[in-house]
Formats: C-alpha cells, structure tokens, sequence
C-alpha cells in the first residue's frame, strides 16, 4: 500500500472515531432531554426553589449567586418549618469550635467581587440543567444514599460505589470535627468522587437520619471540578433528602458562604496543601444541628424539628470521616481524594482528613461507653418510676423539662416509710427569720409563662440522659457532696473530695440559715463545685445529713450552669438527690466589684442581679408613703387601660392601648388634637424596602390589635431609677452639647459628632450601626441622629433618636431603640412615650425595644435606618424606623415657643455619660474611627430633606466633626465626590477620661 492510501486510511479510522464520538454524545444529550410536561413542571420547580433576589451576581464560571432575603427562602417551605423563627447564631456554642488548621486556609468567599446585603443570605441559583442532572443522578441506583448508611445488610444495591472511610460509634453523638484536605480528581460525566464528614442516628434504614458535609466532583450536579456539599435525611430517604438548598429545610444564615459554590485553590501533589475545616454540632439549647465552615463561619442550620427522637432529635449515633466514588459498571471507577495510596504516607501526596474530633452531648470527647439493650431497659424502667404522669409541662430556654406533678402523687411517696404519709402543705412552726419579706427582689427561677396549677408541684423531669451521667459520676467516685467531711474519709479510689467551710457543733439546734455568694467557677467536664449550708446529726454508722446550695457539675447537669441542689442521706454512703426543684440555673454567676462581705452588703436573693440590679447601701434610696404615693398616681396617669398585654423573655411589659387614649393627649396643647396615621408628605428615602436587614423588635406571638399602639409599660422601678439618673445630673441625652453645657456637679457628657447647620431644612436620615459597649452600672453610651432648631440654649428645641445602653435606666445592659425631645434647652424634656407629647401610631414598633443582634468587630455588622422627618403641610415632626412610621411630635409642641419649627442643626454620632469619678465608658465600637468598617462604629447615608421636600447630601464644607475629648474619642466624616451617597461619620472610642 503505498503512502497516499495509508494516509486516506488513518484519516478515514480518524473519521469514523469522531463520527461514533459525536454519535455516543448525541445519545447522550437525547437521554437528558425532557418532554414538555417534564419541562413545565420543572419550571414550576424553580419559581419554587429559587426565590425572589433582592440582589445576583454571576461568576467567571458561569454559575449565579442570588442574594435572598433570610426570612423568604426555600427552607421555609417545609411544612414544619412554617412558623420558624430564624435563629441568626446558635445559643450554646461548644468550647471546642476552633480550626487548629497548619495548612493553608481556603478562602470562604473565592467569588470576587460579591456581597450581600445585612437580612439577605447567598444562594447558589438552580437552573433546569440542575434539575436535569440531580433527576439523573438520583436515579443512579444508590447513589441517592451517602456512603455512611452503605454497608452489608441494608438491602442497598452497592454495584458501582467504593468507598474508604472511618467510622466511629457511640451512643449519644452531639457534634464532629474534621479538617478535609482539598483536591480536584478527574472524573468523567457520570462518575462522582467526594470526601465527605458525616453524623446519622436512627436504629433502622427506615429511620435513619443524617447530615453529611464536605467536598464534591460531581460533573452531573456541578459541571466540573470540586464544589462544596451537603446532603441531609430524616427518614432513610423515604420522602427526605437532597443536596445544599435543592429542597426546603436548611436555613441559610452565612451572607458570604454559599452551598454549591466552587472551591479553590486545590492541594498539589508535592506542592502546597489546601483544606477547609468543618464542624457540625447540636446547640444543646434548641436543638439545631449546626454548619460551621471556614474559620468558624456560621453557614446555617438543620432545625431539630425536622428530625425525630430516633433519629438525629436527640443525638447522633454514628460519625464517619473519608471518600467515595462512583462509577457505572462498564467504566473503570474514578480517582478517590489524591488518587494515591495512603501507604505512602506523604502529607503533600495523600489525601488527608485530620483533626477529627467526636463530642457527646455535654461538649466533652466522647469515648466508648455504649449501653446494653438490658442497661437501656432497666434505665427505661427507673424513667418510668421516677417520672410521674404530667398535669401540665414546660421546656425551658436551656432544654430542661419540668412536669407539674399531682402533690399527692410525686415520687416522695414510694418510700416504704412514706406510703401513708399526709402531705404538709406548711410548717406548723416558723424561725423569726421567715418574715415573709423579700428585700432582695424575687428570685425568678421559671420563665414567664410557666405556672403550675393549683394541687400540684413542679419537678424538673429526669432523662436517659441523667441517668447515664449518674451511674458515670458514681463510677467515678462521687455520688454527692460530703458537707461533713474529714480527712479520713475525703478519698477514694478515683477521686478526692476538699473542703473549705466554717463548722458550728456539737450542740443540739433546729435550723440554720445563710446568704450563699453565687459563683461560676470554670471547671473540667469530671469536676464538680458547690457552695452550700448543711446540718448534720447522729453516730457514725447512722449519721444523717441534709445539704442545700449550688453546684456546678458538668456531669451531672447538661452544660456547666450553676444550679440550685438540695441532697440528703440517712447513713454516710448513701446519697441522693432529691426531686423538687433543685436543678434551676442561677444568674447572674459573676459578681460586680462592689458587692461586699460585710453586713450592709446586698444579700442575695441573686436574681436582683439579674432582673432588677443591684442596689448597694448608698444606693438602697427607700422612698417614703408620700413619694410612693407619689409615683402611684404618676404610674396611674402615665400607664394608660391595656386592651392587651405581653411579657417578653427579658422581663419588659408591653401594653397595647387605645390609640386615641394614648398619654401623648395629656398635654394641655394636645386636648383637641386629631391622631394623623399618616404624614401627608414623605421624604423620597421613605421608599418600602429595607436593604438593611431586619431588627425583630417583637418575640414571635406579640401582636397588638388595629386602633391600638403598642407602649413600654412604665413601672415602679423605672421611676426610681429615672429620679434616680436626675438626680446624678443625667437628664437625658443632650444631643446639642457644646463644652458650656456638658458638664454639671456629678458627671459629665462627651460627644464625637458630625454637624450640619447652621440652615433651615425640613428632615435628616442615617443608618445607624448597633454596637453593644460594655459599661458601668452609673454610665450611658448612645447613638443617634438629632434635629433642633432655636436661637438661644435657653429656648432651643430638639428631637433625637437611636440606640442607647443605660443599665440604670433600663433593666439590664441591653441596647434598645430610644427617641428622646425636648422644647426648652435641658430645662425640660423626656423619652418619647414617658411623658404626655410624643403620638405613637405603629402598633409593631414600640420606643425602648430591645435591639438584637448587636454588630461584631471584624464580624457582621447589624444597622438602623433612622430618620426624622416634618410633615410640610401639617408641620409636625415624623420619625421613621427603617420605613415604617412610629409616631410624630406634633407641630403645635413647638409653636409655643417660635414662630416657625423649622430645624436648623443636625446630627449624627455617639455621646457617653459617666460620674466625674469614674473613667468614661466607650464609645460606639470602642474602637477608633481609624479603623473603618467591621471595626468602628459607624453612620452611613446621611442625608437632608430641605424645607421644600428635595432631598440632598450635604456637601463636605457644611458637615463639621466636634470632639469634646480627643484623646478618649473621635469622629471622622467620609464622603466621595465620585460617590455623594457614600457620606457616613465614623465615630467613638475606648474612653478611659476622668473629669
């Protein structure tokens, strides 16, 4: 043959291969073809899974990014997630959540360029080829399931899957840890290789529930290269289970992290090594199964509502930690991680997990210490005999049950020497020291809301759980406190008892009492720390002792809280815990500087901490009957007929009231006023959308009714402290401070603060950002924008709203929403709904909310849009939270005292008070405006409506900074000639100043 034809030949072999190439691909694309019906119903699929985008952004690789908002995305589909509140970060975060990571770190957010907005969370958008290929892939056989559930007697086809992996377990499985080495191994279009982290729970396939996270090549559901995961079940896949946010379930909180995203850079071989640390745990309080990636990120949760008991409700049972691949029958399997061998033991050459850590329900590395089947059902047994049948039942915001039990039917009475005893419902006889009086407040043990009914007790409920740790802490060698103890008898065999105490004996008595001090000690998970007061009687071989306190016992108890305890014995060796309620944490556990030990210190009832404050002996100011009567019949005037009432978890009392009963008519200008539900003109900012993200002001369930407002209930105590605050110097924020007025006899205003004026103009906005500074019982840190207008202090008029901490005014150290104005200099004035002026009309919003979450430095950063605005027909003086109105000052407050209520000034920044004594609390951030976003406080967006309605931003030359103290704080104004809407004043500082 000569060369021409072999040529020909090869060219035609060459031919013939493309042809069947381009034949096999055509097959191929016509299997993935949907009929019409498939289509139309795959559109309905993605107008329901992919949710309206407040903001998108597209990536070099082709794939979209939709910024949703938090509260309207796909997880909240599910039908037992309708009325889920959105948990923004866990309540319990375990110790051990860190990435002791040497490798290098990938970058959370490889997508340059993107960022969501506060209130919104990144979503990776489904399109109908996702679709397409998830259908396909699903209906690869078994490749639906992930490999944890995959072994010998499932009944699952395993044709096709490979798999190495470690696995590990244990009973009762909270949390995992792992460092997953990253590496991008080829694959062709219907293989799948994946290194994945895992926790299921549940006794049959049946019931299996699982959460599995980690990295993916999956050319079906991702195109190409490596892209992370997840994949979750509740019911052996029966009707549950999908990846990332393909299906309703996960709740997404991270605005940066988004599943389904491309991951880069990969590890090399011999070269540099790439990976992401991962933890998944339990927040032991409510349960949620949480996503933690990237240096502590918190990417989002499984609520435990969507799991059962058996399954991942109260822990899981297995954790695995490896790779996988797929492949069909006639291709030869992939490579898995690296594609070498682990032999070779080479950290750059081998794929890699490592930092693998299991963690039971109480924080702690679990070991193996698994049950019997007869251990669980006699432990079942005890549960039935210790439990007694429930009346009513509460779970409490740290997971404890407690069961209100028929008095006559507790678990006191199977004691062979209790079987005919009557109940005493109260002692006969009493000690002089039972007054009945409580100085120190009430000790709030239960939440609001929980109340047993007549006839029986409370009793908090023991769990399988309890009785686990039990057996584990007698096997360890305590089985409870030894308030009698001796050297002789401190030791045994695992442990050691000590012991510091004051003993009074022998001698006969019948009673003792004491004022015990509350501590939290920091204690390991075998430790136990109780403070207590005891009596003890009898000879040796029968000594009997009764013990009461706290204690804090990691073992025992879920978590490290303190507890209140009682324990009892009749004979040295033989303990118990008795059941009443004897398992309540007690707060507040840290104890300020100033309470002392000698006899005028506070005596604890502890909660005064917590609800009420602390009153020292110079400032246990007792009003007399004439100033008590006082306050009664202010509280009665301010305080007006509830229609409905609500109690939040931190105690505040909110009233919705008539709107047209309100205490703003009090005022002798306002007898014939006419309630306005609406401005008849808004600024143009005033448009409907919050792209700040969203401040629940209200737990879920509070809700006032149309025709009324919702209004902080005033009470006693409020009063006081505000006498209190008066009478220290500190009559509210002055917002107009200049260093003639900023100081009096006992403490002194600072400020940092952007100006604008003087000039007439008819509104003001900012967005103000929340912070949380820590300051004294005595001192106040504030944020707000302001308006006022006047020509002499004597007469000068003002309005000022934002964000204040006042733990003297307040109950706590909470933020809250404040709105504060006054008409003639600080002669006169008041918070918004404290005294008659101010007219409420939201029924959502009410002034002295608290303000949740507050921003982290060098973490999320949380924003009020504020805005203060006058009606240029009716004249009065509107301010707005985020868009919606709150209420108005009404024009003819000011007329009184000036022809025109026009504004002059404006303002925007941070003030503090604090005693001449004391060094200044910080201000904002407490950090310096230097540092810039993520760091220092800030407000953004400053904006001025003029007296015609145009809004504008002010020009550079008329926003002035003023500092009273430079050295403590700061202020610092930006603006943008390119970018006029970026004007923002960045303000505070760590304070420290005295006098």
């Amino acid at each position: 043959m000569d060369s021409s034809n072999k040529t020909n030949l090869v060219l035609l072999i060459l031919l013939t291969i493309i042809s069947l190439v381009l034949v096999a691909e055509a097959a191929h694309d016509r299997r993935a073809i949907p009929s019409k019906e498939e289509k139309k119903e795959m559109k309905r699929q993605l107008k329901s899974i992919n949710k309206p985008a407040i903001k998108s952004f597209k990536t070099e690789q082709g794939e979209i990014f939709d910024c949703i908002d938090i509260h309207k995305q796909l997880a909240f589909d599910h039908h037992l997630l309708k009325n889920h509140s959105v948990q923004l970060k866990p309540t319990s975060v375990p110790k051990w959540i860190t990435c002791h990571n040497n490798s290098q770190k990938v970058d959370p957010l490889q997508l340059k360029g993107i960022s969501c907005p506060h209130g919104t969370v990144i979503v990776k958008r489904t399109t109908i080829q996702d679709l397409i290929n998830s259908q396909h892939l699903k209906s690869i056989n078994g490749f639906n399931i992930p490999r944890h559930v995959l072994r010998e007697g499932n009944n699952i086809d395993l044709t096709g899957h490979h798999f190495a992996t470690a696995d590990y377990e244990y009973d009762n499985i909270a949390g995992v840890q792992g460092n997953i080495n990253l590496w991008d191994p080829q694959v062709s279009h219907d293989q799948v290789s994946l290194a994945t982290m895992a926790i299921a729970g549940g006794p049959i396939i049946e019931e299996l529930a699982s959460i599995s996270v980690g990295w993916m090549v999956n050319p079906l559901l991702y195109r190409d290269h490596i892209h992370l995961y997840t994949y979750w079940t509740a019911d052996g896949f029966k009707k549950t289970g999908c990846y990332n946010t393909l299906c309703p379930g996960f709740v997404q909180v991270s605005t940066d992290i988004p599943l389904g995203y491309l991951l880069q850079p990969v590890s090399i071989y011999g070269g540099k090594q790439y990976e992401v640390g991962i933890n998944m745990y339990k927040d032991h309080i409510t349960g949620n199964w949480w996503l933690v990636a990237f240096n502590n990120n918190y990417v989002g949760y499984w609520p435990n509502s969507l799991f059962t008991d058996v399954g991942l409700g109260h822990g899981g049972s297995l954790a695995s930690w490896g790779g996988e691949v797929y492949s069909p029958v006639k291709e030869k399997s992939p490579s898995m991680g690296s594609g070498h061998f682990p032999e070779k033991r080479s950290y750059t050459k081998v794929a890699y997990m490592n930092g693998f850590v299991v963690y039971n329900d109480l924080g702690s590395v679990a070991t193996k210490e698994r049950r019997s089947k007869a251990e669980i059902k006699e432990m079942e047994r005890q549960l039935k005999a210790i439990n007694k049948p429930a009346i009513k039942s509460f779970k409490t915001e740290h997971g404890d049950i407690f069961d209100c039990i028929e008095i006559h039917k507790q678990l006191a009475f199977d004691h062979p020497l209790l079987k005919n005893h009557s109940v005493q419902l109260q002692p006969t006889t009493v000690p002089e020291w039972i007054t009945g009086n409580n100085i120190s407040g009430t000790f709030g043990l239960l939440h609001e809301g929980i109340s047993c009914p007549d006839g029986t007790v409370i009793v908090k409920r023991t769990t399988l759980q309890d009785l686990m740790h039990a057996q584990r802490l007698k096997s360890m060698g305590f089985n409870g406190p030894r308030p009698f103890l001796k050297e002789r008898n401190n030791t045994n065999l695992n442990g050691k008892f000590y012991f510091a105490k004051a003993d009074f004996g022998p001698d006969s008595f019948s009673g003792v009492k004491g004022n015990i001090n509350i501590w939290k000690p920091k204690i390991l998970l075998d430790q136990v720390s109780l403070a207590f007061i005891s009596v003890g009687g009898g000879p040796k071989e029968k000594f009997a002792s009764i013990s009461a306190g706290w204690m804090v016992n990691p073992s025992l108890y879920y978590g490290d809280y303190v507890r209140l305890y009682a324990s009892w014995t009749v004979s040295f060796e033989l303990y118990q815990y008795t059941e009443a309620l004897t398992y309540m944490q007690l707060k507040p556990t840290s104890v300020p500087k100033w309470i002392t030990y000698d006899n005028n210190a506070q005596k604890v009832d502890p909660l005064q901490l917590q609800l009420k404050g602390i009153t020292t002996k110079e400032r246990k100011a007792i009003p007399t009957k004439a100033e008590m009567k006082e306050m009664e019949r202010q509280l009665k005037a301010i305080n007006k007929p509830a229609i409905k009432s609500f109690k939040t978890e931190h105690g505040d009392i909110f009233d919705c009231i008539d709107i047209h009963k309100q205490l703003a008519f009090d005022h002798h200008l306002l007898k014939n006023h006419s309630v306005q539900l609406k401005p008849t003109t808004v600024p143009e900012w005033i448009t409907g959308n919050n792209g700040s993200g969203s401040f629940d002001l209200l737990q879920e369930g509070i809700s006032c009714p149309d025709g009324t407002v919702i209004v902080k209930r005033t009470t006693m105590q409020d009063l006081m402290h505000a006498q209190r605050l008066k009478s220290m110097g500190f009559d509210g924020p002055r917002p107009f401070l200049k260093e003639s007025n900023n100081t009096n006899l006992n403490g002194k205003f600072y400020f940092a603060t952007a100006d604008y004026g003087p000039d007439r103009f008819g509104g003001v906005k900012g967005n103000i950002n929340v912070w949380k500074p820590n300051i004294l019982q005595d001192q106040v840190s504030i944020a707000y924008i302001a308006v006022s207008g006047g020509r002499i202090e004597e007469n000068l008029a003002s309005i000022s709203v934002g964000w204040v901490v006042n733990p003297s005014m307040y109950s706590g150290d909470h933020v809250r929403l404040y709105a504060y104005w006054t008409t003639h200099g600080n002669m006169t004035g008041c918070y918004a709904t404290a005294c008659p002026g101010f007219v409420q009309v939201s029924k959502t919003i009410p002034i002295s909310a608290i303000l949740q979450p507050s921003s982290i430095y060098n973490g999320p950063q949380y924003e009020l849009r504020l805005s203060l605005y006058q009606d240029r027909v009716k004249g009065d003086w509107w301010f707005a939270f985020k868009d919606e109105n709150v209420g108005y000052w009404p024009a003819s407050l000011f007329k009184s005292w000036r022809e025109s209520n026009s504004a002059n000034h404006a303002f925007w920044g941070g003030q503090v008070y604090s005693p001449v004594t004391e060094k200044t609390p910080p201000m904002g951030s407490g950090h310096w405006p230097s540092e810039g976003f993520h760091k220092s406080a800030y407000i953004s967006g400053l904006q001025i409506m003029d007296s015609y309605g145009t809004v504008f931003n002010p020009e550079s030359g008329t926003v002035k900074v003023h500092e009273s103290r430079r050295n403590c704080y700061k202020a610092r104004y930006v603006h943008e000639v390119a970018m006029p809407w970026k004007k923002s004043v960045f303000y505070g500082g760590p304070g420290g100043c005295i006098g």
